[in-house]
């Protein structure tokens, strides 16, 4: 028992220290290898995916390279299915014209979102509604 206090105690005291080294980051932007690791596991995406007509437009625009087919998110783009999302911060016309527009890294340390400008605005409406719906089937309304 107590070298198990003192295995915390140094786990600990390595933590405070290798925080206090850290370099100070924006902190309205969000580590995505945190976000990625808290998420993967509590995405769901049902067979309502398969049948929804917005998903069969992520899938052909090419969404998943960057958000994946799960919207879990990748190496080159952010989850799809995470609080900053909520209508509240991101409606759905502010969702709307990130896809059509792009917009400018803010939130992640992914990058710009390039335009795709080339999409119609009746299906970039089918994929905000596939996002949005699959946001409420996680809980994220």
């Amino acid at each position: 028992m107590l070298i198990k206090h003192l295995s915390l105690l140094l786990m600990i005291g390595f933590a405070s220290i290798s925080c206090q080294t850290q370099p100070e980051q924006d902190q309205t932007k969000v580590d995505p290898t945190i976000a990625q690791a808290k998420l993967i596991e509590s995405i769901i995406i049902t067979e309502f995916a398969d049948q929804h007509p917005g998903y069969d437009l992520f899938l052909k625009n090419g969404c998943p390279v960057c958000h994946d087919k799960d919207l879990s998110g990748t190496k080159m783009g952010p989850p799809l299915i995470f609080s900053l999302y909520k209508n509240g911060h991101h409606n759905n016309e502010r969702l709307f014209k990130s896809i059509k527009e792009g917009v400018a890294q803010h939130h992640w340390y992914f990058g710009n979102m390039p335009a795709f400008a080339h999409i119609s605005d009746t299906d970039i409406n089918l994929m905000v509604t596939f996002i949005r719906q699959s946001l409420e089937l996680n809980k994220i309304k």
